[in-house]
């Protein structure tokens, strides 16, 4: 498949939290590309596809736990 619309799939199956073994069988299913995890991996690495394991980067967490801090009007949460 071209490559964006192999990026777009594969931060679907991000977003959706989706083991590696059913991204391996959606990937076959929607696009007849059957690949190995190896494989898989090396294509999260090149899109920059974000992991479980890997955090947010750091001017992404800040906004989010100052967006967080907002939110909370009455200052008992932290």
């Amino acid at each position: 498949p071209p490559d964006d619309e192999l990026r777009e799939a594969l931060l679907q199956y991000a977003k959706e939290r989706l083991p590696l073994e059913r991204r391996l069988a959606r990937l076959g299913k929607k696009f007849g590309y059957y690949i190995g995890m190896t494989k898989l991996k090396q294509l999260n690495q090149q899109f920059d596809i974000p992991t479980a394991r890997k955090p947010p980067p750091l001017p992404v967490a800040t906004a989010v736990v100052c967006d967080k801090i907002a939110q909370d009007v009455h200052k008992r949460n932290g």
